[in-house]
Order: structure tokens, then sequence, then C-alpha cells
């Protein structure tokens, strides 16, 4: 699943995920759509955009802007603390779960 969602130039639906997954190596589990969404929702690199398609998420941050507005303390103290969320945009993989994603 992730090999197919980061190899791809656009989002994709869920079903085309499925539908590319089995071509490359057919899933034979119980359940394979739940398998592949679990995979999903447990990924912090696929994201959902909202629209019920999938995309790999250092495409889709890809020419972002990030604001961090600083305050006078920030200044005098010399020291910037980064966020959960900007660590997140700057460095996608450094929450992921685990190495496979």
């Amino acid at each position: 699943m992730y090999q197919v969602v980061r190899e791809s130039a656009e989002p994709l639906p869920f079903a085309e995920i499925m539908q590319r997954v089995n071509e490359l190596f057919p899933i034979t589990t119980k359940n394979p759509k739940s398998t592949i969404r679990n995979a999903i929702s447990q990924s912090r690199l696929v994201i959902n955009i909202g629209d019920g398609r999938y995309g790999w998420k250092y495409r889709l941050i890809n020419g972002s802007l990030i604001r961090l507005p600083l305050s006078e303390a920030d200044l005098n103290q010399r020291q910037i603390i980064y966020s959960d969320e900007l660590w997140d945009a700057l460095w996608p993989a450094f929450f992921r779960k685990s190495k496979a994603q």
C-alpha cells in the first residue's frame, strides 16, 4: 500500500489503491479491504485529503508555506520551540510509527 501511494503522482481513491496493491501483491487476508484500511489509518505518511482519496504526505506538502509566529520573549531568549505540528510539517517521517512507512 505504501509503495502504491508513494509512487502515484496524484492522490488515489481507495478502490484504486486496492486494485494496484492486488496487481503488485495479491492480498490473501480474510478481509483485504480491512487490511488496506488499517494500514492507511496507521500511517502518518498516507493522508486522507478529504474527498475519499489518499496521497503521500511528502508530495502533498510540497510547495506549502509554513508560518511560525515569534513573540518578543522568543527573540529575547534566542530560542524557538517547535510544536508537534511544525515538526510534522518540516519532517513528516519524524513521528512515523514504524520503519515500514
